[in-house]
């Protein structure tokens, strides 16, 4: 949904007049100190192994050491940084009517340019100064098309940000309209720097076969979770444009965690080319399904060593279902608070719209009116009679409807998207403990096959066969048993900790900012009805 409703197109012309009064917000910086400094990430997590990141991540405890980072490492954090800058300088791209222009009215502009915020499983990457304030009223996509990714996508920073792993950059292009009448569906230009192919086309069924091959393939491993399906409006620009920028991201987030960067799903999404595409990636499945559990119990143990070292937990089943029973609970708090929240945006959106239509009809009032007032009839003229005019508070009614609008976009890009975000990562997280349940009840039917054999002398192997299928039920169990330990070793001294406080300090940090663009909100507010008050004294 366009955040400024279908009126976004005659908005230019209604508001260019405030040009000058705009673009003198950045001056008013100083009248709103601090920033985002506040927000600052809790040092020192390091714990070995660490699914979701290094000590730098900015979401730990103390006492843990982490090998094996798999987020975003320096290099990638300045190539961010500059990516996003030359995106926010780069002519004809204003981030205009946006958060952005709030933000650098409140003067966390400033702030942020000084200083740096935690990215997304990444480390803290500084942020580029906001700028170039103009008084056009875009549609939401323009505008997230524009804005650096923290502002556009606020739990992601890696949006447009320049990926330095194996694939290179990779950006999610365009996408070309394809099929029938009854089979029309889009593909998306996907493009990496690395790689014999320069880019391939690939629709929302192959995103999502990528992410069902690497939740098999990584069992007990928080894989990031792509954007909702939908059925209905799937063509529908705004939605696709949109639907473009969350499998950017989603892309992002995957390949900036080098194991999952590595592995072959990967590889064959990002530079097979189309016309054998299918067939590879049947056969990878194939694959994956018939893995031997021994190469994924040597994977772990590589990727986490210290957390394969740790004793195994007599409490572990326990606590595990305790995590699954807690996120049951926050999936369905987070799903209440999104659609309440998604209500209110959708009601702000609704008055944006109704106080548009006001303003046109007070326009066009004073300006019908100021024609007879400057040429009233011969008669009254004529006697020295006097048509008073109407105190014009045009001016004031345009920039109330434009701060409601910049209020607007805040509402959608800090606080509703932020909670749509949150919510769709419990989700992967609760499907995380899912996999780790079946693997959990799988393992107690293998202990209790392979004990079958040895639960009384008649069921002892009586012959070769027998005896090869007792040893093979024994592997599986044993094996079984390894993978489960680990798996829960992921889960209860890694994973689920520093993903709920991720998801806790990004909570923070959003609504830090949306309290500062608040704040500048009801500043704007306020001086637009003193000089109502004055106008009309």
């Amino acid at each position: 949904m366009s955040v400024f409703q279908d009126e976004a197109d005659d908005d230019g012309q209604q508001y260019a007049h405030l040009q000058a009064q705009a673009s003198s917000l950045a001056a008013q910086q100083h009248q709103l100190s601090g920033g985002l400094a506040a927000v600052a990430p809790t040092a020192g997590h390091d714990a070995s192994g660490n699914p979701f990141g290094s000590s730098d991540d900015g979401f730990a405890g103390e006492g843990r050491s982490v090998s094996n980072s798999v987020f975003v490492e320096p290099q990638q954090a300045q190539a961010a940084s500059a990516s996003a800058a030359a995106a926010a300088s780069t002519p004809g791209r204003e981030a205009s009517g946006s958060v952005s222009s709030i933000l650098a009215a409140a003067g966390v502009a400033g702030a942020i340019g000084a200083g740096s915020t935690t990215q997304p499983y990444g480390v803290p990457v500084p942020m580029p100064a906001l700028s170039d304030v103009s008084t056009s009223a875009p549609s939401r996509v323009a505008t997230l098309a524009s804005l650096p990714p923290y502002v556009a996508q606020p739990l992601e920073a890696e949006l447009e940000a320049a990926s330095r792993s194996k694939h290179g950059k990779i950006v999610v292009g365009e996408p070309e309209l394809r099929g029938g009448t009854f089979t029309q569906h889009h593909v998306f230009k996907v493009s990496s720097a690395a790689g014999a192919v320069e880019h391939v086309f690939r629709r929302y069924n192959d995103f999502a076969w990528l992410r069902g091959v690497l939740v098999k393939a990584f069992p007990g491993i928080f894989i990031p979770p792509l954007p909702e399906k939908k059925v209905l409006g799937s063509k529908d620009s705004t939605f696709v444009e949109s639907r473009r920028l969350d499998l950017q991201r989603w892309l992002s987030r995957i390949v900036s965690r080098d194991f999952l960067a590595e592995h072959e799903a990967v590889s064959l999404f990002l530079h097979r080319a189309t016309a054998s595409f299918e067939d590879d990636c049947k056969a990878l499945s194939k694959a994956t399904e018939a893995k031997p559990l021994h190469e994924t119990i040597s994977l772990y143990m590589e990727l986490f060593p210290e957390l394969a070292r740790l004793p195994a937990s007599e409490s572990a089943n326990f606590d595990v279902e305790a995590v699954r029973d807690f996120l049951v609970q926050a999936e369905q708090r987070m799903g209440v608070l999104s659609a309440a929240a998604e209500k209110f945006v959708s009601a702000n959106y609704g008055a944006v719209s109704d106080l548009g239509k006001l303003n046109s009809a007070l326009q066009a009032t004073v300006e019908n009116e100021k024609s007879f007032v400057t040429a009233p009839p011969t008669a009254i003229k004529e006697r020295g009679g006097l048509v008073h005019p109407r105190v014009d508070v045009v001016d004031s009614f345009i920039a109330w409807h434009l701060s409601l609008k910049w209020s607007s976009n805040a509402y959608e890009d800090l606080l509703l998207s932020p909670l749509k975000f949150e919510l769709q990562d419990i989700q992967a997280m609760s499907e995380t403990l899912r996999v780790r349940m079946d693997l959990h009840a799988r393992h107690q039917k293998s202990v209790a096959r392979a004990a079958k054999w040895t639960a009384s002398p008649a069921n002892a192997p009586k012959n070769t066969k027998q005896e090869e299928q007792k040893q093979m039920d024994e592997q599986v169990a044993k094996e079984e048993g390894m993978l489960l330990d680990l798996v829960n070793k992921l889960i209860l001294h890694a994973q689920f900790e520093q993903f709920w406080t991720f998801r806790m300090q990004q909570f923070r940090t959003r609504l830090h900012q949306f309290a500062r663009v608040q704040i500048e909100q009801e500043k704007q507010l306020h001086d637009t009805f003193q000089q109502v008050a004055a106008t009309t004294a």
